[in-house]
């Protein structure tokens, strides 16, 4: 069994740290630094704390993210790359830099898949 989040309601809503009400999860922004991969505000908290701000919050933090993903994805092919039998063993075929990003976009989103 996956993680179980406390935010989630038996309705399957999500609560909003931020205004503290439960919403569907399409409410949200995906995101890679939580756990279960849901922000912890609505996309509703986010925009008017952008207005207040004055600046756009999201776009540093979707940079941030971004990279943090592309770092990942290298590691994963840099450590495949250096062990070629592993991966072939692993998943049944032969190394190179795109099967092993496929791969792990693949492994990613059935790890997201099985959190929700």
């Amino acid at each position: 069994m996956g993680f179980v989040s406390k935010r989630v309601d038996e309705e399957g809503k999500w609560l909003c740290l931020n205004c503290k009400q439960y919403k569907d999860i399409g409410q949200f922004f995906m995101t890679l630094r939580a756990k279960n991969g849901v922000s912890k505000f609505c996309r509703q908290c986010i925009l008017e704390k952008e207005k207040r701000v004055g600046k756009p919050y999201l776009n540093n933090r979707w940079q941030k993210e971004e990279k943090v993903r592309r770092d990942t994805v290298n590691h994963f092919a840099r450590y495949f790359s250096q062990n070629q039998f592993l991966f072939r063993e692993t998943f049944g075929k032969e190394f190179s830099k795109e099967t092993a990003v496929k791969e792990y976009s693949l492994i990613k989103d059935c790890l997201i898949r099985m959190e929700l």
